[in-house]
């Protein structure tokens, strides 16, 4: 508003001086007042179409001012994303990419991009993965999102969450907008803590100790191989609570306590209680648990090893 007043005020002062110049001449020149009035009235006009011509310059002006912000903004929001976005047509055919995408995929420039076939750029063995889903974008229009590979100009595969949703350009053609979330890192850590999980697990099985896990809700998730011989049941059987059941009646009260009580304070713990055998009888085990804890100090549950001292007691009972 303070624009469109400034331009106005400025408007008309130029029509002012106009006038006044044309007063100025009339008076100057009072002999020859027809030649005078048409010569006034053409620079009048011209005056007028001057600042006419000033007003439209003001308004381009301003106009290209909000343009570059405009671009700008654009660059900032798209160009400089630190995610990947493409602009497809319903071939999967890239029209436009940022910096980020060509970036990823380790391209020199848009050139190498532009005009390309999404499927160059997808890992050979997730090219069924690929064409599967990108029938759905535009037949379906519904957004979609999945994990894929994709593939560097160097060779090198890395993994990318993949976003799309389906849409029309202005002359109504189908396009659809791509985002790309580099995912590598997320995944590899994922992979790794697979493969550790697969170790401590290989390395429990081997165990002769009765090993078993507890989350953060207290509940138990994992029991390994000679736990599950030793009580004759299975995993489902076992998880959760359901190792309450084998515990001897007189032991119960006792253990749980000692458990919950080292649980709440993150403490270790050892506890002795009778725990039925898969032969049906009871056998006296020693159960000494530990707090688990990631890398960064935050609280997982407890791990907790069980030695079956039952024949040792025996042999020191008198």
């Amino acid at each position: 508003m303070d624009s469109k007043r400034k331009l106005s005020d400025d408007a008309s002062d130029l029509r002012k001086r106009a006038e006044d110049i044309t007063g100025e001449i009339e008076v100057k020149y009072p002999d020859d007042l027809v030649s005078i009035e048409k010569m006034l009235e053409v620079l009048h006009e011209l005056r007028v179409h001057q600042i006419e011509l000033e007003m439209q310059n003001e308004s381009l002006r301003r106009a290209q001012g909000e343009l570059d912000a405009e671009r700008a903004r654009y660059f900032d929001l798209y160009e400089l994303a630190p995610i990947g976005y493409c602009t497809i047509n319903e071939h999967w055919l890239i029209l436009q990419a940022n910096l980020m995408t060509f970036t990823v995929l380790g391209l020199s420039g848009r050139s190498a991009i532009i005009n390309q076939p999404f499927s160059k750029f997808v890992f050979e063995e997730d090219q069924d993965l690929y064409h599967l889903q990108r029938k759905q974008l535009f037949k379906a229009c519904v957004p979609m999102s999945f994990d894929l590979r994709l593939v560097k100009e160097n060779g090198t595969p890395f993994w990318v969450q993949l976003d799309a949703l389906a849409g029309q350009n202005d002359s109504g053609e189908p396009e659809g907008r791509v985002v790309l979330k580099d995912i590598n890192e997320r995944k590899r850590n994922a992979e790794l803590m697979d493969e550790i999980e697969r170790r401590f697990r290989t390395l429990a099985n081997c165990d002769l100790a009765l090993i078993w896990t507890s989350g953060t809700d207290k509940l138990c998730d994992y029991f390994n191989e000679p736990w599950l011989a030793f009580t004759g049941r299975t995993f489902e059987q076992e998880v959760g609570n359901g190792w309450a059941e084998g515990v001897h009646p007189d032991d119960f009260a006792r253990c749980l306590e000692t458990y919950v009580t080292a649980f709440d304070r993150r403490e270790p713990f050892d506890m002795e209680y009778r725990l039925r055998h898969a032969s049906g009888g009871y056998r006296l085990v020693v159960n000494s648990g530990m707090p688990r804890w990631d890398t960064r100090g935050k609280f997982l549950g407890y791990i907790c090893r069980c030695i079956d001292t039952t024949e040792r007691v025996k042999q020191w009972t008198p």
